[in-house]
């Protein structure tokens, strides 16, 4: 959709090119590469707080496992009850990874390289548009 939005005024830029000197229209595309950024943020960053509600619910709920385990293992070292220490043991270690696998689920809805190629995507239009108006500029056409 974001760059959907992007396709018709860059085509029209890239067809006219006179329209470049009229500041007007280059705001209007502006605008419209805005509109497209806000387009494509604006859903992902509320899937970002979804998620980091939900990651932090699940980091929550193993907390309190392993805080419950711990003071179960520190009643039964008080009270010298040393049976089945293995299976307290296990479980703790068992409650640290779940802990460090939660903390590494990524809460952005979307991989690095996709945020680089609609940046890409909706810039570079821009900025070779711009170079090519400079350089005729100096060129003197």
């Amino acid at each position: 959709m974001a760059v959907g939005l992007t396709v018709p005024p860059y085509g029209f830029m890239a067809i006219n090119q006179e329209i470049l000197y009229d500041t007007r229209s280059v705001g209007v595309v502006f605008l419209v590469t805005v509109l497209a950024v806000v387009t494509f943020a604006w859903p992902l960053l509320g899937i970002h707080r979804l998620l980091v509600k939900e990651k932090d619910g699940l980091l929550e709920e193993s907390s309190r496992r392993l805080e419950a385990t711990i003071v179960e293992l520190h009643q039964r070292v008080d009270s010298a009850e040393l049976e089945g220490m293995m299976d307290l043991n296990m479980a703790i270690a068992s409650l640290e990874i779940e802990q460090q696998a939660l903390s590494r689920i990524p809460t952005w809805p979307w991989q690095p390289e996709t945020v680089r190629l609609l940046a890409t995507a909706l810039l570079l239009p821009l900025v070779l548009l711009l170079a090519q108006v400079v350089l005729q500029f100096f060129a003197g056409s």
